[in-house]
């Protein structure tokens, strides 16, 4: 069906487009050969000079008998084999390649050739009464020496006689550690090329490659062989970001992920294994950073998976990185602040996450996400975003389900986002002691973070009301939430309050009150007024005196009016 289609195609391009390119066939084949033996040709088909005519039907007929049709390759060249059987008979042969589909279609050129077939081998020493000696031949090999696990191998023969020129239309094989793989026909240049399939080579060691002429009327036999060395599949696998530290197994193959996030794992045959990730091979609990798994870019949402090995591979696989950090709060003098003065902190990550600490959390190792592996298909979300977390965000990753695949080799629908955080709120007391404008601040090794808090030192000094002495006791700061702080007052009257924040307070000491206002821009000193026994003994030891004068002034005027009461 193939050949009428496209013989019947030809009017109609002649029609829509003018006559069809003039077609010049030449057909190469040997002029002798042994009877039974198969015998190769070779016919090229052009227009011109450097016009091959490619995908083009030709035919081979042996006499009438026709032998096969094929189509020409992008060279305009096609090769036949002309089976023994047809053969058998010691006499001369019309070989004809016709192309176009044959010329009972009324187009197409026309190419012959003649061949003599003997009816037993001609000695190849020349001896005997007419006999002629088989010219020498070299066959020479053109192959890599080594090539890796699963890989196809381009492999060369060429056929020359004893003056080095190419012997065309001779069939050539190829061998792989004695089994027979291919045959074809020389070309023009004598040559066939041959490809050994990956799949052929599944095991990484030696292989013993032959190519082999076994010999035609007027030409000897001969042969070549080279070695050829699989080597071990390279399977790498990348994490994103990159983390260096990581375990990974196939087979009894183990290897570490290095600076750059790589770790090559070599494979010494092809078939199916299980890679197996260990993201967190330190077992001290000591270590600052924690990998998390994210996705595969080739879509595996699993850490440890199956892979066919067929050759070398790379596997790229979306990471979360977290790092352990210290948050170290301070007033606005640099001042350490106790972190248990803390109520709670929040900080609001760049990929939308959110961390919280309180007195339970704490805030001397805490684990900040510091990078992650997200999707980059349009509409995808990246990994964790707009998810909030609390102080660990690695012990629930997240596993995005649309990641788009990728090939081997590449981030395939994947990039790493590095994430920073800035503070929002930090809440001692009912009050947000926040200072405005921080940096934003990015995880790392070790690191510690340090949050300045509008936070100050008050100093409560309770006086004599009468005297201004220093007066003892138990002094009361009460805040806005309604809790309370106590305080004793010292030899001086001072009772001293540690990080407090701006703000105004009530303030009492043995039921006296007042409201002390604490500012912005430094620590302050409050004082209390105290009503004390020597202000009310003297008060009353005053009232006392002022009613014995009064008294005594009475008597006195009423002595000097003649009257007395």
């Amino acid at each position: 069906m193939l050949l009428l289609s496209m013989a019947a195609a030809a009017p109609a391009a002649a029609l829509a487009f003018g006559p069809p390119p003039r077609e010049n066939l030449t057909l190469q084949a040997p002029t002798t050969s042994v009877a039974g033996q198969a015998v190769g040709a070779v016919a090229q088909l052009d227009a011109g000079p450097n016009q091959p005519l490619a995908w083009t039907p030709v035919t081979l007929l042996v006499d009438t008998t026709q032998v096969a049709t094929k189509l020409t390759d992008s060279s305009g060249r096609v090769s036949f084999t002309i089976p023994g059987s047809m053969l058998v008979v010691a006499r001369k042969y019309s070989l004809t390649a016709v192309s176009g589909g044959g010329r009972r279609h009324g187009h197409g050129a026309t190419a012959t050739s003649s061949l003599t077939v003997a009816a037993t081998p001609v000695p190849s020493s020349g001896t005997g009464p007419g006999s002629s000696p088989a010219e020498k031949t070299a066959l020479v090999l053109s192959m890599p020496s080594a090539s890796p696990l699963g890989t196809d191998v381009a492999v060369t023969a060429s056929l020359d006689d004893a003056l080095g020129r190419p012997v065309p239309g001779q069939h050539l094989s190829l061998n792989l550690n004695g089994v027979p793989l291919q045959g074809d026909n020389s070309g023009p240049s004598g040559s066939v090329s041959f490809a050994i399939p990956g799949r052929k080579l599944g095991q990484a060691r030696s292989y013993a490659v032959q190519a082999s002429f076994a010999g035609s009327h007027g030409y000897a036999a001969s042969a070549a062989t080279a070695t050829l060395t699989v080597i071990a599949a390279a399977i790498q696998v990348v994490t994103l970001p990159p983390v260096p530290g990581l375990g990974f197994t196939i087979g009894d193959a183990t290897a570490i992920t290095g600076p750059d996030g790589v770790a090559a794992l070599p494979v010494p045959a092809s078939g199916t294994y299980r890679l197996t990730a260990d993201l967190n091979p330190d077992r001290t609990g000591t270590t600052a950073l924690k990998a998390s798994f994210v996705g595969w870019a080739d879509g595996a949402n699993t850490a440890s998976r199956t892979i066919v090995v067929n050759g070398p591979a790379t596997y790229v696989m979306g990471v979360r990185i977290a790092y352990a950090a210290s948050v170290r709060f301070v007033n606005m003098a640099g001042r350490a602040i106790d972190p248990a003065l803390v109520n709670s902190a929040t900080f609001a990550g760049a990929d939308g996450t959110s961390v919280v600490l309180n007195p339970q959390s704490g805030a001397a190792r805490v684990w900040w996400t510091a990078s992650v592996a997200a999707a980059t298909s349009p509409g995808t979300a990246a990994p964790g975003a707009g998810v909030a977390t609390d102080h660990s965000p690695t012990d629930a990753p997240y596993i995005p389900s649309q990641l788009e695949p990728g090939p081997a080799g590449s981030g395939g629908g994947m990039t790493a986002i590095s994430i920073s955080y800035r503070p929002v709120s930090v809440e001692i007391h009912g009050v947000d002691a926040l200072v405005p404008d921080q940096q934003a601040w990015a995880p790392g090794d070790g690191g510690t973070w340090t949050i300045r808090l509008a936070v100050y030192d008050l100093n409560v000094r309770a006086e004599d009301a009468l005297f201004g002495a220093p007066a003892g006791g138990q002094v009361r700061l009460v805040w806005p939430n309604g809790s309370y702080a106590t305080a004793s007052t010292g030899a001086d009257g001072t009772a001293a309050f540690a990080g407090v924040p701006a703000g105004s307070y009530s303030i009492r000491l043995d039921g006296s009150s007042l409201t002390a206002s604490v500012p912005s821009s430094n620590s302050q000193t409050a004082t209390i007024k105290v009503v004390t026994l020597a202000d009310v003994l003297v008060a009353i030891a005053t009232a006392l005196g002022l009613l014995v004068l009064g008294l005594f002034a009475l008597v006195t005027y009423r002595r000097r009016h003649g009257r007395l009461v």
